[in-house]
């Protein structure tokens, strides 16, 4: 069975389009979903559907219903009778101390019903003391799963969205994905205060972190026109090692390319296309599809078969509906093959064999795919009439992608491996299989050796770009990653394990290579989404979504520390997955979109002021326009080959261009005061030359692509130097200057010289690296070391100069400079709700007020040695009067681009800017043309 997805289910769903269904089935082995132990062995857990009863126990084991079991632990607590008096107590409602754990199912398991009570004891002669005595007892209630019983009868099951545990929450990480971390633009970005990059995926050369898998990324070439042709070849060790399911590309063991989609089908062990179909369907029997591309992402579908009536010979049936993970994904049956619709309004038509036909893009774009008599991939073609060929060799590999535009690249193999692509220039690539048939490294261009990866049970143990350059080691538990880089301590990383999933968890210590942002422990829900996570200081955030479409809805930084938390709220669009208003720290933006997603207005509204930006587009998705609260900004005209023609700015200055090669890329243009530039590139699409009236700015590389020198205009030009590993070492200019460097062996620039032929090194640079991979002292010629010490997170806490004089930085939750001190005395910061400066106070206790208006521009700074100075502005945000605080008045006035055009002083002083000569004497036809957007 083609299992795709990575994780086994065991289970009979029901899935029909009305929200509540009943019907007579029979069910064996009520599993929904296989879980795993520790050990990776699945086990059954709680089925959804059927749980046995409930049953009681109280703090002695006594059982029975939980009136029973609370009526024997109050005799327990009262024999003998003759001990206690006055005896009060309450039963509180039972409250869900646990879940089933399914996905959006979340059905008690476990309840909990508290008792408190009170009571006196009785004295010596019988009577009650005035003291009470207090305490409690709790009666836990369970059930568990009932996964090998048959049960038979009317069934009302309410219709929920199976959920795909991979492609959410921004770190489902799986043994065949190659951009595990970001399936979301917000989680890759950083986008609407959300922290990019921040979960440990890959590193080194690279290997993922999780899983042990050596990945490769090769953009053959790209393609920045509509519709783009871009493509690019991508390896996996999982998919040539056996760990995961390899694509059904042409390009060798452990490869494919960017353009990969397939669909994958599981009914019963028996593919319903080209499987047994005369296989007699039964009740409880279930169908599922997979969509799947090279880059990991899965989309995952189940459909129920109803009941056994329905069943019969040659596939004879009538099924229930495709039930996905996401209510805005779609797959239906359609004539002669299949359709899909993602959340981004895509759409895909595959033929009766699960292969891509067509693909849709949101503003009407489209790709068409051909195949041979064999079903390989032929040809992929786009709306405007540029295409991609794919010719295979006698071998039935990939011999040659040919693209409209010509340059063409060429493919080796041996024993089924590609080892070598020839580009259009000549130069070559080689890959070494050194290692059960495993890529173990690989040699550039210039013939030198730029990769060495070791495997041990299938997982890269050792990567490095040369010896002892760029080495990382790694080795691996069952759910922990032990990690030793180039340069400083090893460090930990740990995995949470869900269905299909290894997410990341928690890590030692930081390491600046492997985090863009210091998150040191993440904690999830049952479902997989993330709830939380801490910093190396401990200082925690949490996040709140929109399960039902794996949208974040809520982010509140800084969690509990009072006027430091931040939180930034989210509301998204009803279909397209893009937000439409978001709020933080008293600033409201909304967005409004085009029928294809296309951003056409953003609204930033402040308690006291408000801005536009408004978007034009055509009907092939290029920008025409861009307005703001003034008036338009720009305006863009294109070719019929969607190639910019001209841009006109607010003033009416146009900039054209004027020629485009055949891959779209810019050859030549005009500027408002006619100009002309040209530019020109080599084979492998490298700007080789700019220049404008003879005088040009020359680059050549090396085979590899290095920069290798540079010439310019005045004749002056300099060389660059590079290590095996394809590092900058060293530089010389025709002039007799140098610059030489030296690395460590995580490309650290550890000491830096320049000089000249004549005097020898004239300058000289010392940098110590610490264990984390930061900068802890710098040496500048002769004079002493200045250090520098950050905190757990990495952030700059202290600077020490040699002379003895000591800066130090406290940071608040959010990172930010709280105060500076130093033997003389400190100075303090204070923020807004935005997140900007409201107060400083500085080394003499002087305390600088600033107010801002509601989009964060400030419009006061108040002090008691400046007094109060005022600011105001315009519709773009840019000052239109500044008063000091004797009263002295500043007017600025503005052309249509915002250039200050006058500067008024009071009520009589003026001064005058003028951009460009007027009238027809310099701009006319046939005249000097006058410097147009200059003072």
């Amino acid at each position: 069975m083609k299992n795709i997805v990575l994780f086994h289910l065991c289970f009979v769903f029901l899935y029909l389009l009305t929200p509540k269904v009943h019907a007579q089935v029979t069910y064996q082995s009520v599993c929904v979903e296989n879980r795993q132990n520790s050990d990776g062995v699945n086990v059954c857990k709680l089925s959804p559907i059927y749980t046995s009863e409930w049953t009681q126990a109280g703090r002695n084991g006594v059982r029975g219903s939980v009136s029973e079991v609370i009526d024997e632990e109050i005799k327990r607590l009262t024999d003998p009778p003759s001990a206690i008096c006055n005896l009060k107590y309450e039963v509180m409602p039972a409250e869900v101390i646990a879940t089933d754990g399914f996905i959006h199912s979340e059905q008690p398991i476990e309840m909990k019903t508290l008792v408190l009570y009170d009571y006196s004891v009785r004295g010596p002669a019988g009577e009650c003391n005035d003291t009470r005595y207090k305490g409690g007892f709790s009666v836990i209630s369970r059930r568990t799963a009932d996964c090998s019983s048959q049960q038979s009868g009317d069934l009302i099951w309410q219709s929920k969205w199976f959920s795909d545990i991979r492609s959410k929450a921004c770190v489902r990480q799986e043994d065949f994905s190659l951009h595990s971390s970001a399936t979301e633009g917000h989680c890759a970005a950083s986008l609407y205060g959300f922290p990019g990059g921040a979960f440990p995926t890959y590193i080194g050369n690279p290997v993922e972190v999780s899983t042990g898998n050596k990945v490769e990324y090769e953009l053959e070439f790209s393609d920045e026109r509509p519709a783009p042709l871009s493509i690019s070849r991508l390896y996996n060790s999982a998919w040539a090692n056996g760990r995961a399911p390899h694509p059904p590309s042409s390009f060798g063991l452990g490869w494919s390319h960017s353009h990969e989609i397939w669909l994958d089908f599981d009914r019963n062990n028996v593919n319903p296309l080209t499987g047994n179909r005369s296989v007699k369907l039964k009740s409880g029997d279930h169908e599922s599809v997979s969509i799947n591309t090279s880059f990991g992402d899965v989309a995952v579908f189940h459909r129920f078969i109803p009941d056994s009536t329905s069943g019969g010979a040659g596939g004879s049936y009538i099924p229930g509906a495709f039930v996905g993970d996401l209510k805005a994904r779609v797959f239906l049956r359609i004539d002669n093959g299949w359709f899909y619709k993602n959340e981004y309004q895509d759409e895909f038509f595959f033929d009766n064999d699960g292969f891509i036909s067509k693909k849709t893009l949101s503003n009407g774009d489209y790709y068409l795919y051909h195949y041979s008599q064999e079903k390989k991939l032929s040809r992929i073609e786009n709306n405007y009439s540029r295409y991609i060929d794919f010719v295979y060799g006698a071998d039935g590999f990939l011999s040659k992608i040919v693209p409209s535009h010509g340059d063409e690249i060429s493919y080796r193999y041996g024993d089924g491996l590609l080892r070598s692509v020839v580009f259009i220039d000549g130069a070559e690539i080689k890959y070494l299989y050194e290692d059960e048939r495993m890529l173990t490294g690989k040699i550039d261009e210039n013939g030198v050796r730029v990769g060495f990866y070791s495997y041990k049970d299938k997982k890269v143990v050792s990567s490095a770009k040369t010896a002892g350059v760029g080495e990382y080691k790694f080795t691996y538990q069952k759910r922990i990653t032990r990690i030793t880089p180039p340069v400083g301590d090893p460090f930990y990383v740990w995995h949470s394990s869900l269905p299909g999933s290894k997410l990341y968890s928690s890590n030692s210590g930081r390491f600046s290579d492997l985090q863009n942002f210091p998150i040191k422990s993440v904690y999830y829900d049952k479902d997989g989404f993330v709830e939380g996570y801490y910093d190396y200081l401990g200082y925690g955030s949490g996040l709140f979504w929109d399960k039902g479409r794996y949208l974040p809805v809520e982010l509140v930084e800084a969690k509990g520390a009072g006027k430091a938390e931040r939180k930034t709220s989210i509301s998204w669009h009803p279909v397209l997955r893009v937000p439409v208003r978001i709020s933080v720290g008293g600033v409201v933006r909304e967005m409004e979109y085009d029928d294809r997603g296309k951003l056409i207005s953003l609204n930033s509204n402040g308690s006291d002021v408000s801005r536009v930006f408004q978007w034009g587009w055509d009907n092939r998705g290029n920008l025409l326009s861009l307005r703001d609260s003034i008036g338009f900004i720009y305006r863009n005209a294109y070719d019929e080959f969607n190639n910019k023609k001209s841009m006109e700015n607010s003033i009416g200055h146009v900039t054209q261009y004027t020629a485009y090669d055949h891959r779209g890329r810019l050859l030549s243009f005009f500027d408002p005061n006619g100009s002309r530039h040209e530019i020109t590139y080599d084979l492998r699409g490298r700007i080789t030359g700019v220049g404008s009236a003879g005088l040009y700015h020359k680059y050549e590389y090396m085979s590899n692509g290095s920069l290798g020198r540079v010439w310019y205009a005045n004749g002056y030009s300099v060389d660059y130097r590079y290590d095996e590993a394809q590092r900058l070492i060293g530089w010389s200019d025709n002039r007799g200057d140098f610059g030489i460097y030296r690395l460590d062996g995580a490309g650290n620039r550890v000491e830096e010289r320049v000089g000249n032929e004549v005097l020898g090194a004239t300058y000289k640079v010392v940098r110590d690296i610490n264990n984390i991979n930061l900068t802890s002292s710098i040496t500048v010629g002769d004079y002493a070391r200045s250090g520098f010490r950050y905190d757990e997170n990495g952030d700059l806490t202290a600077v020490a100069d040699g002379l003895g004089k000591s800066v130090k930085l406290t940071l608040d939750r959010l990172r930010r400079v709280e105060a500076i001190t130093n033997e003389r005395g400190g100075s303090s910061f204070s923020y807004d709700s935005s997140g900007l400066i409201s107060q400083v106070k500085d080394f003499k206790g002087v305390v600088t007020e600033y107010g801002r208006d509601g989009l964060g521009n400030m419009t006061q700074e108040k002090s008691p040695d400046i007094g109060a100075n005022s600011l105001t502005y315009d519709q773009r945000g840019l000052v239109a009067t500044a008063k000091d605080a004797a009263g002295r008045t500043l007017a600025v006035q503005r052309d249509a681009l915002g250039r200050p055009t006058q500067l008024q002083y009071g009520s009589t002083a003026t001064s005058t800017l003028r951009y460009d000569l007027p009238g027809t004497t310099y701009n006319g036809p046939g005249a000097p043309k006058a410097s147009t957007g200059h003072l």
